[in-house]
């Protein structure tokens, strides 16, 4: 109880929010992971390899921790071998995600009669939409765009597998493990915004001297790729753009892929302020960021009596990341345009922390 868990947005691979029990800092309002004894990030976690989880928030923590703990400590164990023979397990599913419910737009001959009502009521005559050119295909038909659903995919694709094996002798025990997961975007599918993680796990313990001493290591590798939309607020998202642009507007034209008052200079009709939401999102898409984690630990523990334990531990955390991204150029309205350079950028981090106790 107490613990609020929501979702930053919905990008593939996003990370949750966890609050427990209210904030306990005015920054960062996270609680301190820890995945083994060990400082993690729970999102790229395997959920498989999960054995238990315990939740802290009190004075006791805050005494073991530090400062850190101000947000509460998050205490996870993965899953460690057992004597017996080898067990095998495989968990799978495969599913797809569509938006729960899209808002209604006005189709073509809505809104045509809408802008004849707004200009009767004006004082004005009735537009005389024979007379528009641009808004006719090469068949004479109307253009017909539906934005919100030209920026969403249907049945965008979600999968994870996950293998398992566990065993061991009255020596030795171990747990290794195998993961993979990706996850479609449902704005735009996997060429617009997209989640995959690969995941290795290997959790072995080995007695000494008839149980006088235990020696074991705990190792995982993470490895993830996304790439993904503008999700901004509400003024600078990718979204955003789909709610006002008329739907007597083409996707594409005839001289460029995507259709503009400035890529389409025949096309007049175009207001200057909007631009091509899909061509904005679909020419701000290529970004990529690629990300491992090494999170291991090695441990010791003694038992010179019955009761009486001495455990040290050494673990160590090492995370890199590159993202790259490429803007071209474009000008889709007065608001969204690059016409001055392309922007080729690339950011590269790399971080290592250790662990004694």
């Amino acid at each position: 109880p107490g613990v609020n868990i929501t979702s930053t947005s919905g990008q593939p691979g996003s990370d949750m929010k966890v609050v427990i029990r209210g904030l306990g800092t005015i920054g960062n309002s996270s609680p301190l992971y820890l995945i083994d004894g060990i400082g993690g990030d729970i999102s790229s976690l395997n959920p498989s390899d999960i054995e238990s989880i315990d939740v802290l928030k009190d004075a006791a923590s805050a005494a073991i921790y530090g400062a850190q703990a101000a947000n509460g400590v998050v205490l996870i164990t993965t899953k460690s071998g057992r004597e017996g023979k080898a067990e095998v397990n495989f968990d799978a599913y495969y599913g797809v995600q569509n938006v729960a419910r899209k808002a209604d737009m006005l189709n073509a001959t809505q809104y045509m009669t809408i802008m004849d009502e707004q200009s009767l009521n004006s004082g004005n005559a009735a537009y005389n939409w024979e007379g528009f050119q641009s808004i006719y295909d090469a068949n004479g038909r109307v253009y017909d765009t539906d934005w919100v659903d030209t920026m969403f995919k249907n049945n965008a694709v979600t999968e994870s597998y996950a293998l398992g094996v566990t065993g061991g002798s009255t020596a030795s025990t171990y747990a290794l493990s195998l993961g993979y997961m990706s996850q479609e975007g449902v704005v735009g599918g996997a060429d617009v915004s997209a989640y995959e993680r690969y995941n290795f796990r290997i959790n072995s313990e080995h007695k000494l001297f008839n149980g006088f001493m235990k020696i074991g290591e705990q190792v995982s590798f993470i490895y993830r790729t996304n790439n993904g939309i503008s999700v901004g607020n509400q003024y600078n998202n990718s979204l955003r753009g789909a709610f006002g642009v008329s739907p007597l507007a083409p996707v594409y034209g005839d001289n460029n892929p995507y259709d503009s008052p400035y890529n389409d200079t025949s096309n007049s009709d175009w207001y200057n302020g909007e631009g091509n939401p899909y061509g904005l999102m679909m020419t701000n898409t290529n970004n990529e960021n690629k990300a491992a984690t090494f999170n291991g630990n090695i441990y010791a523990e003694i038992e010179p009596m019955k009761g009486l334990k001495f455990r040290t531990l050494f673990g160590t955390v090492y995370n890199t990341s590159e993202y790259r991204s490429f803007t071209p150029l474009y000008h889709f309205s007065i608001y969204s345009y690059n016409d001055t350079r392309t922007n080729v950028s690339q950011n590269m981090n790399h971080g290592l922390g250790m662990t004694w106790t």
